[in-house]
């Protein structure tokens, strides 16, 4: 009998862990489709409940800094659309700083070239290596401008060996504030950047 208990308890428990997978992994394939098809009301709602949930185990986990940038591009992306103010959205986003952040995985244009959702080299301020601009998938509507600081300055030819290839962008959130204002959009500063690659 305490046998039968004991593999029960065991079959509960792992049928369990599997439905909360499983769930999960629900919750983020939503997230993926109203993202993929612009929804940015339904985007917003997904991203602010995983992120919730991912900061109350972890504020610096990888789940948290990844749905992190989602979140503060839906934010921007209603900002945008005039759904909410500048006010609420800044409202919104201000926990975030002192926060990591990992962006979806961007390619490097060649140096010079400037262009929207890639990585750009940004020779010209002393202040930031790496910037990304942030747009729909159409390229109309401008969510954010995010400027990357690495601990040691990366050169120019260490950039253009990077040209080709494909990378996350990791790191902290240094200020996020509102700029424009006919077409607002948020302006990301990061210090502590590192790259992954796809």
């Amino acid at each position: 009998m305490r046998k039968t208990l004991f593999i029960l308890i065991t079959l509960l428990y792992l049928n369990s862990c599997i439905s909360t997978k499983t769930k999960s992994q629900e919750r983020w394939i939503s997230l993926e489709e109203s993202l993929m098809s612009e929804d940015w009301y339904n985007a917003f709602r997904q991203s602010s409940a995983i992120l919730n949930d991912a900061e109350s185990k972890d504020t610096n986990s990888r789940e948290s800094a990844i749905v992190r940038y989602m979140y503060i591009i839906t934010v921007s992306a209603l900002m945008n659309e005039r759904k909410i103010t500048k006010e609420e959205a800044i409202q919104k986003v201000n926990a975030c700083k002192n926060k990591p952040i990992a962006t979806s995985s961007f390619g490097f244009l060649p140096r010079g070239k400037l262009g929207t959702n890639y990585i750009t080299y940004t020779s010209d301020n002393d202040e930031n290596d790496l910037s990304i601009t942030h747009t729909n998938r159409n390229g109309t509507a401008i969510f954010a401008f995010q400027y990357c600081k690495f601990e040691k300055q990366l050169s120019e030819e260490e950039y253009d060996g990077l040209v080709g290839k494909r990378a996350y962008v990791f790191g902290i959130i240094n200020n996020i504030e509102v700029q424009g204002n006919i077409l607002p959009r948020f302006r990301i500063d990061q210090i502590k950047t590192e790259l992954f690659f796809k």
